[in-house]
């Protein structure tokens, strides 16, 4: 039977199965709370038990949620009250030196008499008036509201859930104090996870991955796990970072909306890449055909990957205010720098880098740039004079990789990744962190300003180098 709600008793400290359909009666049922049943054996004997006392709430799910609310509310008073008697009593024992009570155990006010051979038990159908009793410790942890919020999401169906939980995420774009969003990666979660739940228009498989109308209390382990394999079976994704985008947006979303699962699902989960990552060694020939590209705006775009290591967003979203000179004061004339936070993790954090321009960069940045006074603010203009598209700028790159002869052997973050190879190798460590973005330790955040001299000096390097191995050719 499909179970709405799981929660712990404080008496018992064992699960409490909560609403659940049950199919004989046709209503909804939970168990709450015990009562006695007074046994007559067939020989005369008679015997007390302790049993569990179902409720039956009714047809309607959200009038049986309602009920389970208010029985649950009777039992906590009717059980605190109980508690304080027990107490009271037990004190009154101990002081007089009387033989203790046993373990407390409470009990609805029902007391039901039965035979061996009658197994039906009689239990009120309305639940309890209310006990209008203060409780001795607080009841907190059970809070009514966290647990009618919590049934209210199980019941939900997963496509329900997903329409619930996408405009929650939604609404944390631009937050501060690491409780953010980036809007592309909301963008990118939302897109990995309504492929991954074949909600797509364009979905046209024969199977799917999982089915979206079921209920996610009605969920089992073997649902997620054939979820999981469905998406990391060959014939479906040929690539495992499809296969942990797709199965890692489904996870996030039940963790976030707190849905009960079974133990081992964050195993289940868990996609390993048993490929090595792939990056690009560095190699004058590769990489010469693109910093001498004839086009000069393709030729700047592959300088600023390499020689910033940025990707097509953060030359898209480059503006004036970022071009300064070494300390950060807007640029005059002389050496040019850029002292911007990266785009990529500007929601995550304040910190700015400080990086150093190649006279070759600078050269055809000058030459591009748009009029200072232009409406967007923005260092670059298409040829229609609006803000550069980013995924435009790709597939232009796509292009100028294809015409070489270049396709599927490098990206535009493989310029990156050569970038930092060489910077480490040529300066160390730090200046490889310092290119990249990286934020600082967090216990040296308070007492470090970062000085980026050391970085200035790794990329006068490694201009040089470039220079010496042919691939750059100096202004």
């Amino acid at each position: 039977m499909p179970q709405i709600l799981f929660e712990l008793d404080p008496e018992t400290e064992q699960d409490v199965p909560g609403p659940r359909w049950h199919k004989p009666s046709k209503r909804f049922i939970a168990e709450m709370g015990y009562h006695l049943v007074n046994e007559v054996e067939p020989n005369g004997n008679k015997t007390t038990k302790r049993v569990r006392t179902t409720h039956y709430l009714g047809c309607d799910r959200v009038e049986a949620t309602d009920k389970y609310f208010q029985v649950r509310k009777n039992w906590i008073a009717t059980r605190n009250e109980q508690r304080t008697a027990y107490d009271q009593e037990q004190a009154r024992r101990r002081n007089e030196q009387l033989e203790l009570l046993g373990r407390f155990k409470a009990v609805w006010a029902k007391t039901v008499e039965r035979t061996v051979t009658a197994v039906q038990v009689v239990v009120p159908q309305q639940p309890l008036p209310p006990v209008v009793l203060q409780p001795l410790y607080p009841v907190a942890a059970f809070t009514l509201q966290a647990e009618k919020e919590k049934a209210e999401i199980f019941i939900l169906t997963i496509k329900q859930a997903c329409d619930r939980y996408l405009p929650q995420q939604k609404a944390r774009i631009g937050l501060h104090g690491g409780k953010g969003i980036n809007e592309e990666s909301f963008k990118r979660h939302k897109q990995n996870l309504i492929t991954g739940l074949a909600m797509n228009k364009n979905y046209c498989r024969q199977t799917k991955p999982i089915d979206v109308t079921k209920r996610l209390c009605d969920l089992t382990r073997a649902d997620y796990e054939s979820f999981v394999q469905f998406w990391c079976n060959p014939n479906h994704v040929k690539s495992e970072r499809t296969s942990k985008n797709y199965t890692g947006a489904f996870s996030r979303m039940l963790k976030r909306l707190k849905v009960p699962l079974p133990d081992d699902v964050d195993d289940l989960f868990r996609v390993k890449f048993t490929k090595p990552t792939k990056i690009v060694r560095y190699q004058p020939d590769l990489l010469r055909p693109f910093l001498q590209l004839e086009d000069e705006r393709l030729r700047l775009w592959c300088l600023m990957f390499l020689n910033f290591g940025y990707y097509q967003v953060d030359l898209a979203r480059l503006r004036f205010e970022y071009i300064t000179d070494f300390h950060g004061n807007p640029y005059q004339d002389g050496e040019m720098f850029i002292t911007r936070r990266r785009e990529r993790t500007k929601h995550q954090n304040l910190f700015t880098t400080t990086i150093y321009v190649w006279p070759e960069t600078q050269r055809l940045m000058e030459k591009f740039r748009a009029r200072r006074d232009n409406p967007s603010g923005m260092y670059f203009l298409s040829k229609l004079g609006t803000p550069h598209k980013y995924r435009s700028m790709g597939w232009k790159f796509f292009d100028a990789a294809r015409n070489l002869g270049l396709s599927g052997v490098i990206s535009i973050k493989q310029f990156r990744k050569i970038g930092a190879s060489q910077i480490k190798s040529l300066d160390g460590s730090d200046a490889m962190h310092q290119y990249k973005a990286n934020a600082l330790n967090a216990a040296d955040t308070p007492y470090i300003d970062e000085d980026y001299s050391r970085l200035t000096r790794a990329l006068k390097i490694f201009r040089d180098k470039l220079i010496v191995d042919g691939v750059l050719v100096p202004v």
